[in-house]
């Protein structure tokens, strides 16, 4: 039985960056920073099969996201593992982009997010 390697870099100021392709691990991971006190309060992820409105329909691509701003809620919600507060997130870093409403993707990958020092107070408080 292999065990999968650790999806966290450990940082030299004692943070660490999480890199990871499975929205479980994302969770997971992001669970423990929420409650370690360390949580970020942005992350970013690639979305797969990225289209918009008036792209061309042959040519799905993918897109490299930065997903700001997050809220206590939403934190909780993520490291929970929902889906529709993916999705909900995700669309409004997109938009906030002045990208175009009529856009789908088809998954999600690479996400990655670098905690907070705990010092640094938590996004929940």
């Amino acid at each position: 039985m292999t065990s999968e390697p650790s999806p966290r870099i450990n940082l030299p100021s004692g943070r660490y960056y999480v890199q990871t392709d499975s929205y479980a691990t994302f969770a997971a991971e992001l669970r423990a920073a929420v409650e370690t006190g360390c949580a970020p309060t942005d992350f970013t992820v690639l979305l797969e099969g990225y289209t918009w409105a008036d792209s061309e329909p042959t040519k799905p691509r993918e897109r490299r996201l930065t997903v700001s701003g997050l809220t206590g809620d939403e934190l909780t919600a993520l490291a929970a593992g929902s889906d529709s507060e993916l999705h909900q997130v995700i669309t409004r870093a997109v938009l906030a982009r002045n990208a175009p409403s009529a856009f789908s993707y088809t998954g999600t990958s690479a996400f990655g997010f670098e905690t907070k020092s705990p010092a640094a107070g938590s996004a929940l408080t």
